[in-house]
């Protein structure tokens, strides 16, 4: 017989095994874990009408303890740690300095930057007016299954931006849409939650107010909804200093093409705009010759600067998003 008197329990003993394990394949352990005992109850509950503490022993007994299913998590984890670790080359300092414009890193990085801009622009906008939808809904019927279905989407968008995190910065994210394993359609969801609904004295006994209450007991909840906020500022921050360093560095780059391929119109702007701000002598021929040299530093120090950022982007969606 069982000595778990939750499922609650049990996780906690199965997240203590798996001490020393990446975050995230942890919480994978647990979502899959937590997925798997409820739908094992809520089945044994309906097929054989035992009472709750008799269909988690059974459905604890089918799945395993939680050493047995640690120990099968630590198997799969040096295996793919010997997979993934490629022994680092010394590196010259040149290539230290210049390298970043061969890796194949800088670029995803700097795309990965870039699309936080739309991305956050369009969670803050759903977020935003999805939200003020359900508050307004809240008092009807309609809007809790509604809310539960938006606290729901909350999850999904903190799962696609952590896949998005691992395919382009190769940080390990949760793979598990936890919360969101149902063969039941949004329609029915919808139809169950009304019919739940229905009998208000009795309404903290089914399963929709349990849906509810474990969506909102857990913190994950309101750091993926605060992380989902702040890629909005974060992104046009993002965009912003990017769009600001690559076009000055180019800019001073290619500035002496035009002496070169004698563009009259495209020189006399050029040292106009040197005139108009006090510095005319920093546009004659005899300082054009440097500011490639300058736009060259300026590119290679922004895009050492870029992969700085999402590196410390990836660690700060690693920390809002994985449950520790």
């Amino acid at each position: 017989m069982s000595e778990y008197e939750s499922i609650d329990h049990y996780l906690k003993d199965l997240e203590h095994a798996l001490k020393g394990l990446d975050p995230a394949l942890i919480a994978d352990a647990l979502d899959d874990a937590e997925e798997h005992l409820e739908s094992s109850i809520e089945d044994i509950t309906s097929r054989k009408k035992s009472p709750d503490q008799e269909a988690l022993n059974l459905a604890i007994e089918e799945y395993g303890s939680p050493l047995d299913i640690a120990e099968e998590y630590r198997k799969l984890e040096p295996v793919k740690g010997r997979e993934n670790t490629t022994k680092k080359e010394k590196r010259s300092l040149l290539y230290q300095i210049f390298g970043v414009y061969l890796e194949p890193k800088t670029y995803l990085n700097l795309v990965y930057l870039l699309l936080q801009f739309p991305l956050g622009i369009a969670y803050f906008s759903y977020l935003a007016v999805a939200a003020m939808l359900v508050a307004v809904l809240v008092i009807t019927l309609v809007g809790i299954p509604l809310g539960i279905l938006f606290l729901l989407s909350i999850f999904a968008l903190s799962w696609f931006q952590g896949r998005l995190s691992e395919a382009f910065l190769g940080i390990r994210m949760p793979r598990k849409k936890r919360k969101l394993m149902t063969t039941e359609p949004t329609r029915q969801k919808i139809a169950n939650s009304l019919n739940d609904l229905k009998n208000l004295r009795g309404f903290t006994s089914t399963p929709t107010w349990r849906k509810m209450t474990s969506i909102l007991r857990d913190p994950r909840l309101y750091t993926s909804g605060g992380c989902l906020f702040l890629i909005f500022p974060l992104g046009i921050i993002y965009f912003t200093g990017i769009a600001v360093l690559v076009s000055a560095a180019t800019a001073l780059t290619v500035s002496p093409l035009p002496e070169i391929l004698y563009v009259p119109v495209a020189t006399e702007l050029f040292e106009d705009t040197w005139a108009q701000l006090g510095l005319a002598w920093f546009g004659t021929a005899s300082y054009t010759i440097i500011y490639p040299v300058i736009g060259i530093v300026l590119l290679t120090g922004s895009l050492h600067l870029f992969n700085a950022v999402a590196r410390i982007h990836g660690r700060m969606m690693k920390r809002l998003l994985v449950k520790r």
